[in-house]
């Protein structure tokens, strides 16, 4: 992905070098993604990290400062580039060359020495552009490994206050049963008490109380068994 970013910034930035009036932003993308299939041979798949590099006021800032550089170093012409001339020559199919010129003079030393400074200039403006943006390509991937753990703790943590709800509703099942279970038991003493009481000494209305309590005993036991 880093390698592709910057073949793909190097791609745009010789196509800003040599910007013409009434050309956008997005028309220079698009010729860039251009000349990247051309010479790639590949489709530019990287939309969405490029979007947030170029959006990046650090980007901005390297860019202009990269510009004014090479436009220093190639005051009177874009400065050469092969995948430039490639791109060219698959656009039009045409070779251009330039006509050979006998009487031309050799460089001089002074103009051969200004020439590898510019240069060497502008590579290591290039070298500076790729590094910068392999650090925010860095800081993109930490930012994506940092929001995978966040989603794998967020789900974590919902999978153990579910299980922390199923075991809270397990132990209240549990102390339902257990509470249902000593008033039945409750019920069966109480109950016993009753079906045995002696009514010997009991007036009639006493009498009449609990047999009343002994029949509904009788009935709902009776109800109970299967």
């Amino acid at each position: 992905m880093q390698k592709a970013i910057n073949k793909f910034c190097g791609f745009l930035e010789q196509i800003q070098l040599r910007q013409q009036s009434g050309t956008t932003e997005a028309d220079m993308v698009a010729e860039a993604k251009r000349m990247y299939h051309v010479i790639q041979k590949k489709h530019f798949t990287f939309d969405t990290c490029w979007d947030i590099l170029h959006r990046s006021c650090k980007w901005d800032e390297f860019r202009t400062q990269s510009k004014k550089s090479t436009q220093h170093a190639y005051p009177c012409s874009n400065p050469p580039t092969g995948e430039s001339d490639a791109f060219q020559s698959n656009q039009n199919n045409v070779l251009h060359e330039e006509p050979s010129n006998p009487s031309t003079r050799p460089i001089g030393t002074k103009a051969a020495k200004e020439k590898l400074k510019n240069q060497t200039t502008h590579d290591s403006r290039f070298d500076e552009m790729a590094a910068n943006q392999s650090k925010l390509v860095e800081v993109l991937s930490t930012i994506s490994a940092r929001t995978i753990e966040r989603d794998e703790q967020k789900a974590i943590d919902r999978n153990q206050k579910a299980a922390e709800r199923r075991r809270r509703a397990k132990d209240r099942e549990e102390q339902l049963k257990l509470l249902s279970m000593m008033n039945e038991r409750e019920q069966r003493n109480e109950d016993h008490k009753i079906m045995s009481m002696d009514m010997t000494n009991l007036n009639p209305m006493q009498r009449a109380y609990y047999e009343d309590l002994q029949r509904q005993i009788l009935f709902r036991t009776t109800n109970r068994l299967p």
